[in-house]
């Protein structure tokens, strides 16, 4: 009795404590809910007030790209696009989006007579005074009634606006004046009133310091806000009963520390009261919870100050505690009762719980955490025996029957992958030692197929003994095979991306740049950083007009991927070809959501194109001068052979033999232009024999110092060790005589004119052979022509090697020059390249590839005509009055001459005569059989015939005719004095 006694007085006091402890429980429960919920709608607010201030600033930026996208904003421009912004409907508060110019006090008078211009009769620039530097709202729309009251206000003759307006000038970033009154307020209900300014420079002005960005200062975008329309807009017009907001400019605030209860704030520095301006004053008693935070906001910091007031309890479900109370005083009357009655039986029903937890706190261990994995394989091991048991779901993983796996641990371990086994023992080891909460491991178990599967390993200890020593581990395998192939494809596919040699950009659905890749940074310059968050229009180069772009954004909107060549401009202002292709990118509901654009660089592929395209023509017009060589030779070997003969028979006319020597001159001079077309179509070859380049440059600058007037500085700066080249001497020449000429007739109308010849040794770098494969050699001679004339236009540079091009005046210039100086570079296996800008001159540049010997070369030359000894001669050709002409040629020169018009007729006259002919002189290319064939056959009735081959073209075909390449060969026109010379040297072996 006096144990139950004493019993229900424990109890009685065990309840009473409880009660009482339980009491306190709920009041801080109910406290701590509330200040659970208010941080909460505090953080909601914060996040509201950040998120659109960031999104009224992009407003401000996206009406700079206006004037950055144009030369000039119209004022109906700026209309159309704030009127598209739908401020009221998108953006509360705000009053406006303006520009307001910066101008210097002597400009001021023009910046009002402008305005005059524009219809604004009554435009001033106001408050009136003199100031070191002026502002003045030009554009603010919408134009309504409160804004025009702001049309001309200097911002910057104000200190809190002017703060704000040179911190956003020298920082390039947004900011935020302090708390102001905006002029378009009224007595009429005011506001307080901030302002944000948005900087905006020259275009392509550097901006790296503050004076640069002082100096390319133009004028600020701005945007006006009445605080109370601004902050209630924000907040969608939340319902702030019982909550109470005050924001403070903290510039002009002393503030104790955030845990304060009430900062000692100046009440001048109030932007916005939730509560309104004339609420009443509320004692601290009455504040349930109170805080304060700073937020930093465009360069200005406001303090944000919330007060929970008593109805706020109502508001977030908070209630009174009285109904708790009598419940917990009800129960524990009833369990005093239950106390006396039940104390007989509290020690059976104390073991018969005792055992009945256990059991059901094992079982709930073992099976709640696999309960979480549901549909996985479930594992139990007993540590101490080391046994497992896997449930039938796991077994169905590895796809083994119920009875294909023990219970032995080693039998999993078997099947770990060797790979893996290190990184398994140690994720369970160090969760079994109590370093980790749960055991999780990813890796791969054999499937009864052979292959392995990647599986998701999870599992935790359940019970340990006194000491602390694990006893049972219970977990789950889940089958992640598809997630990890699923991740190795991203993973591919974003490498893939990533390296990638074409630029590849991806945009939100607005524009908006969220990715670029590395090829996108080498291409345009752009770095990531500068390019994210960018539109695309970043690379708008100004080439493709706005028509282009609305068919490109008409065809991606639509769901169709685009496709063209697009310009579009780097980094560093320069522009570049590219081909571009974009693909709309579409969500689950079938809403595009990205567009991913890939962009490949053809500046190099048109380069080479364009290289392609110009040796076509080339090409072509080589071929057509090789075959007009042939009969235009013939033509002139005529000529200049009949001149030969009439010299002969007026030798008494003087008069008449000079205008001979005058037309024999013109002749050879018609025939050295057509040598120099065929060096040019590269169907002449070349006579090429080892140079030394210094000496052979400096005698012909002493040559050409002749005919250069004396008030040109012609300039040589010439390497003194010995470069030497295999070059034809007379093209070489001609290659330089040309291009000193076409120097001296740049800079002859200038002041000071000079022009400078150069020679140095170069050594190709791997860049410039792989731009010119065409060059063979790593080492060259490089000779540069320099010039400070009148340069040559970009619309010409592509067109100066062109045959017959020319910007000379008629009767100045033939407009082969240049274009046989190519010719002649490129047979002697070099390059040459021009560098020249409008009236700064020019560079012309020729590589030519240096050889290892150096041997001097003599031209050899022949003077007078040799006369012959009565010799018979066999004279082929098919041209009858070439053929004519040719043959009294020779007779005059005392030789019995033969005559024959092709190849065949040769070959049977010289079977018939071979004990006669001592020397068969062969045209080339005639009817029935050709000069070639004729040499054969003529070979092949006597091994030692002497045979001269005699033709209007090149000879680069017989000498790659091995069985004919040691005949020797005269091309017409030829003079007497070189054929008759020639003829002696071949009799005379």
């Amino acid at each position: 009795m006096k144990k139950a006694l004493l019993a229900t007085l424990l109890m009685s006091l065990l309840v009473a404590g409880v009660i009482f402890y339980s009491w306190q429980l709920l009041q801080a429960g109910q406290q701590q809910s509330l200040q659970s919920k208010f941080h909460v709608d505090i953080a909601e607010v914060k996040t509201e007030i950040d998120e659109h201030m960031a999104t009224y600033e992009q407003v401000l930026r996206g009406a700079r790209s206006l004037f950055l996208a144009s030369d000039k904003v119209t004022r109906q421009e700026w209309h159309s696009y704030v009127t598209t912004l739908e401020l009221h409907k998108h953006y509360p508060g705000i009053q406006g989006v303006g520009y307001a110019v910066s101008i210097a006090p002597a400009n001021l008078t023009k910046n009002e007579q402008q305005m005059h211009s524009e219809g604004f009769p009554d435009y001033h620039v106001w408050p009136a005074g003199k100031r070191e530097r002026y502002s003045a709202i030009t554009y603010l729309e919408p134009f309504d009634w409160r804004n025009q009251r702001a049309f001309g206000y200097d911002m910057f003759s104000e200190p809190t606006r002017h703060e704000a307006m040179q911190r956003a000038c020298d920082t390039g970033n947004a900011a935020l004046s302090g708390k102001v009154l905006l002029v378009q307020e009224t007595n009429e209900e005011p506001q307080a009133g901030s302002l944000l300014y948005l900087p905006l420079y020259r275009k392509q002005a550097p901006l790296d310091t503050v004076q640069q960005r002082r100096q390319a200062l133009i004028g600020w975008i701005y945007s006006p806000y009445r605080m109370e329309n601004m902050i209630r807009g924000m907040l969608d017009n939340r319902d702030f009963k019982g909550l109470r907001l005050r924001i403070y400019d903290v510039d002009s605030t002393i503030q104790k520390t955030p845990d304060s209860a009430h900062p000692d704030i100046d009440p001048a520095a109030l932007l916005y009261d939730s509560a309104g301006t004339s609420s009443k004053p509320v004692s601290d008693d009455a504040i349930l919870a109170h805080y304060t935070l700073r937020m930093e906001t465009a360069g200005r910091t406001w303090l944000l100050d919330f007060d929970a007031l008593p109805a706020y309890a109502e508001v977030i479900g908070l209630r009174s505690l009285h109904k708790e109370m009598s419940a917990m005083l009800l129960i524990g009357l009833l369990l005093i009762l239950l106390t006396w009655n039940l104390f007989n039986t509290q020690r059976k029903a104390s073991l018969l719980a005792h055992d009945l937890t256990t059991s059901l706190r094992q079982s709930e261990e073992r099976w709640s955490f696999a309960l979480e994995g549901s549909g996985d394989g479930v594992w139990d091991w007993d540590i101490e025996a080391g046994k497992v048991f896997f449930s039938p779901r796991f077994k169905q993983l590895l796809g083994l029957a119920e009875n294909e796996l023990g219970n032995d641990i080693e039998e999993w371990r078997q099947r770990v992958h060797p790979d893996d086994i290190a990184e398994v023992n140690d994720a369970i080891n160090r969760h079994l030692n109590g370093e980790t909460p749960e055991y999780s491991c990813e890796h791969r178990l054999r499937h009864n197929s052979g292959d392995y599967i990647w599986v998701l390993g999870r599992g935790k200890v359940t019970s340990r003994s006194e000491d602390g020593r694990p006893l049972r581990l219970v977990g789950t395998k889940s089958d992640i095979s598809e997630r990890r192939q699923t991740e190795e494809s991203v993973h591919l596919l974003s490498q893939s991306v990533h390296q990638s040699g074409e630029a590849v950009i991806m945009t939100n659905a607005e524009g908006v740049i969220e990715y670029v890749n590395p090829a996108f940074t080498t291409i345009t310059g752009y770095s990531a950083g500068e390019a994210i968050g960018q539109t695309s229009r970043l690379l708008k180069s100004g080439v493709q007009n706005q028509e282009f772009y609305a068919n490109m954004w008409a065809t991606i909107s639509s769901g169709r991927s685009w496709r063209g060549r697009i310009v579009d401009q780097k980094n560093d202002g320069t522009n570049y070809p590219a081909m571009l292709t974009i693909s709309p990118i579409t969500g689950k509901n079938g809403a595009i959501t990205h567009y991913v654009g890939v962009q490949q660089d053809l500046h190099e592929y048109e380069d080479m194109e364009a290289r392609f395209h110009q040796a076509q023509k080339m090409e072509a017009i080589g071929t057509l001068i090789g075959g007009i060589a042939h009969d235009f030779n013939n033509t002139l070997a005529g000529i200049t052979g009949s001149i030969f003969l009439a010299r002969k028979q007026v030798q008494e006319n003087p008069e008449l033999l000079e205008r001979l020597e005058t037309v024999d001159k013109l002749s050879f001079r018609a025939a050295a232009m057509i040598k120099q077309l065929l060096t040019f179509s590269r169907r002449n070859k070349a006579e090429m024999v080892p140079l030394a380049i210094n000496s052979f440059l400096k005698e012909t600058i002493k040559l050409q110092r002749i005919s250069t007037r004396e008030d040109i500085e012609l300039k040589s700066v010439i390497v003194d060790h010995d470069l030497t080249v295999s070059g034809d001497i007379n093209l070489l020449q001609q290659v330089l005589v040309n291009l000193l000429n076409n120097a001296r007739d740049a800079v002859q109308d200038r002041p000071d004119p000079r022009i400078e010849v150069k020679l140095e040794r170069y050594s190709a770098a791997p860049a410039v052979l792989a731009n010119h494969p065409e060059l063979i050699a790593r080492d060259y001679a490089c000779i540069s022509i320099s010039d400070n004339g009148r340069g040559i236009s970009p619309e010409n540079i592509d067109h100066i090697f062109d045959p017959f091009f020319t910007t000379k005046g008629v009767g100045k210039g033939t407009g082969l020059g240049l274009s046989m100086a190519y010719g002649a570079v490129r047979q002697h296996n070099g390059v040459i390249t021009v560098d020249s800008q409008p009236e700064q001159g020019s560079s012309f540049r020729i590589y030519l590839p240096l050889i290892e010997v150096s041997t001097a070369t003599v031209d050899e030359t022949t003077v007078g005509v040799t006369m012959g000894l009565g010799q018979t001669v066999l004279l082929v050709d098919d041209h009858q009055e070439l053929l004519d002409t040719n043959r009294k040629l020779l007779e005059s020169l005392n030789y019995l001459v033969l005559t024959a018009s092709d190849g065949e007729e040769a070959v049977g006259i010289y079977s018939a005569r071979r004990n006669e002919i001592e020397l068969v002189i062969l045209d080339v290319v005639m009817p029935k059989m050709g000069g070639t064939e004729a040499c054969k056959a003529i070979r092949e009735i006597n091994p030692q015939a002497r045979v001269l081959f005699a033709t209007g073209y090149d000879n680069a075909g017989m000498q790659q005719d091995e069985t004919v390449a040691d005949i020797p060969v005269i091309n017409k026109p030829f003079s007497a004095a070189k054929l008759s010379t020639i003829i002696h040297r071949l009799l005379s072996t």
